[in-house]
């Protein structure tokens, strides 16, 4: 995981659905922007589902899916298994090497 939101999200829907206005309370110091962001980059992958619930005003909560509550072998057993939620970087050249 990429960011610092980005696990801690994860972590207060362990504790179970939640609005995107329960997480602020729980989540004081993230901005609105960074939250529904992390969100999403989270919905991506399938890590957190985002239910729209009927009624009016509408209402939505956001939970962990199945994928994100059981670790999958290749995660916890070796870190170049890990899920990747950001592009890799790139790798700077090498230095060129001089000859003598």
């Amino acid at each position: 995981m990429s960011s610092r939101w980005t696990t801690l999200v994860p972590r207060e829907l362990t504790h179970g659905p939640h609005s995107f206005g329960g997480l602020r309370e729980r989540l004081p110091r993230i901005s609105a922007k960074v939250l529904t962001e992390r969100l999403r980059v989270l919905e991506q992958p399938g890590l957190v589902a985002h239910d729209r619930l009927n009624g009016f005003p509408a209402h939505s909560r956001y939970r962990l899916t199945a994928a994100a509550e059981r670790p999958c072998a290749p995660c916890s057993s070796s870190p170049a298994g890990r899920v990747r939620l950001r592009a890799p970087r790139k790798a700077k050249p090498a230095p060129p090497t001089r000859s003598t």
